[in-house]
């Protein structure tokens, strides 16, 4: 069918790279161009001297080229997508990106053939002087600055909605959203302050005429030329977005009207659907709630579901959403609702709760990849102290342990995620570089041990000796996101690196030590290797053994240089 065979096109990872290098090569050129604008602010000759070093570039062979075909793509690939939809409800973000880059080529064409057209076939010298000039005598000052501004959103929304999901974006995303805001301010100030300058000039009749001398500008004939090029192009975009929208609706009708079949998620409702559309796009037609972060894109896995009927009807994962199940290390049964194209009746359960599909909840509960630290803690022979106690006395001694213990943590920076009865798990590195997370966490380690000394000295006596601790900690990839059920979910991680941290702290027993840490954490905390205690101990869950560091007591880590 045409829409499966157009989303296995559109959704193809060679295409999907090249739309996205497509859209950065735009989005460089669309800043580019503002800051030489933005350059306005420093007077004529630093704008003239921007454009000279800017078009050396973009009109060179190579930088045509390169800048054609990205836009060629990009606009392709829009078209496309619009006639392969299988429905038209969208997200509001969606909806605005959609909106404004097809309101793009309609400002943009008249103004780039006036410039880079009428450049390219009468010889028009289209400097700064040229090109203000045409603008101030068209009366073309809110046209011109509308295309500014939707340019400039169109390209943000997009970079933001590829970029949101990485770790690094979520750390420098203020600074960039200052930029995204100052940027074209300082181009439009640029632009208003070289008008000022330029228009005493061209109300002159007499200088007017030496500034069309000097650009070379266009006679009346090819004024006429180009005016209708400018309207021959946007008519040819129009007629290509009408037909991609007569497209998506013909093939939708026909599809409607075709065989159709049950798709019914297990928390309702049952829902009938054609053949053809995703399985997102089946719940969009049927305003079944279903949370995908990144838009249908296969860029996250929040639209995921667990096929419990009909799995044996599907064909395996395309690389895309293979690789994105890989990820998360999903099982068989679990695919990507927005690659999954049902054929056959199904039987789904939605794995993240549509309960949690605002963007405030989304943003909570969809989960972010991270590099951060992971310590657990556990009290040795616990089990065999409390034998025979009163519960109020276990409850009792184990809040002075935690009492102690989780400023340790605090202090530096960690978050104690949650408590394991007589142990607790904390994480650190959620704002912080790894290197700035070890060091954090084996301070927090070497709290814990000083702070134990003043713990025993309160129950030495009601216990009749002293408690002892465990401690592993590990650095490595993590998801962080709202775990649980409505207003009950909670910060939560997962990951191998937790599962690791938990057996680093089991081998403190095994290695007769206080604190096992991995080789990672020791290196990246930048300790003295050389003079420390090491072993390769095999991990379960791991496919091959890793480099450790054990310390006897916490407190004696030389850790030269400061934990935050």
């Amino acid at each position: 069918m045409f829409s499966e065979a157009m989303g296995a096109i559109l959704h193809n990872p060679f295409v999907m790279r090249a739309k996205t290098a497509a859209g950065v090569v735009l989005f460089l050129f669309v800043a580019t161009h503002l800051m030489n604008h933005a350059a306005g602010l420093f007077g004529d000759e630093a704008l003239d001297e921007g454009q000279l070093l800017r078009i050396s570039v973009t009109r060179s062979t190579v930088g045509s080229a390169v800048l054609w075909t990205a836009a060629a793509i990009h606009v392709l690939y829009a078209l496309a997508r619009i006639a392969q939809r299988a429905t038209m409800r969208l997200r509001p973000w969606e909806v605005a990106q959609v909106a404004l880059g097809f309101a793009i080529p309609i400002l943009l064409i008249p103004h780039v053939v006036a410039t880079r057209v009428a450049h390219e076939l009468f010889g028009a010298i289209d400097t700064y002087d040229y090109v203000l000039s045409r603008l101030a005598l068209g009366g073309l000052w809110a046209t011109q600055t509308a295309l500014v501004l939707v340019v400039w959103a169109h390209g943000c929304i997009g970079i933001h909605y590829w970029l949101r999901l990485r770790p690094w974006y979520q750390r420098i995303a203020p600074v960039l959203s200052g930029l995204a805001v100052a940027l074209p301010t300082a181009a439009l100030a640029g632009f208003v302050a070289s008008t000022r300058e330029l228009l005493p000039r061209i109300m002159d009749e007499m200088m007017l005429i030496e500034v069309q001398i000097q650009t070379n500008w266009p006679d009346p004939i090819d004024e006429a030329t180009l005016f209708s090029y400018a309207d021959q192009g946007r008519l040819a975009f129009a007629l290509s977005v009408v037909a991609a929208v007569a497209i998506f609706f013909g093939r939708t009708t026909v599809e409607r009207m075709g065989r159709r079949l049950k798709i019914t998620y297990a928390d309702g409702p049952t829902v009938s659907a054609p053949v053809g559309p995703t399985l997102l796009e089946i719940s969009r037609m049927n305003k079944v709630q279903h949370t995908s972060l990144c838009g249908g894109r296969a860029r996250c896995t929040t639209c995921r579901v667990r096929v419990v009927n009909g799995l044996e009807s599907l064909d395996p994962p395309a690389q895309l959403e293979a690789d994105s199940l890989r990820s998360i290390n999903a099982p068989d049964d679990v695919r990507l609702a927005c690659q999954l194209r049902p054929t056959s009746p199904l039987t789904v359960q939605r794995l993240v709760s549509p309960k949690q599909a605002k963007p405030e909840a989304i943003a909570r509960s969809s989960g972010v990849e991270r590099t951060m630290v992971v310590l657990f803690m556990d009290t040795r022979g616990f089990t065999r102290l409390s034998k025979g106690r009163l519960p109020y006395d276990v409850v009792f001694v184990l809040n002075e342990l935690f009492d102690a213990m989780v400023p340790a943590v605090v202090e530096q920076g960690g978050v104690v995620e949650k408590y394991l009865g007589d142990g607790l798990m904390a994480y650190f590195g959620r704002y912080s570089a790894p290197e700035v997370a070890c060091r954090a966490a084996l301070a927090a380690a070497r709290g814990m041990d000083l702070a134990l000394d003043r713990v025993n000295d309160h129950l030495r006596r009601d216990l009749g000796e002293d408690l002892k601790i465990g401690v592993g900690v590990h650095v490595g990839g993590l998801v962080l996101g709202d775990i649980g059920h409505g207003d009950t979910a909670s910060a939560t991680i997962v990951g191998e690196t937790v599962n690791t941290a938990s057996r680093l702290e089991a081998l403190t027993k095994d290695f007769d030590g206080q604190l096992v840490m991995s080789e990672e954490v020791a290196k990246l905390a930048g300790l003295p290797l050389d003079d420390m205690e090491r072993h390769i101990a095999p991990i379960r869950g791991l496919p091959e053994p890793i480099g450790v560091y054990v310390m006897r007591r916490a407190r004696d880590l030389p850790l030269e240089k400061p934990a935050v």
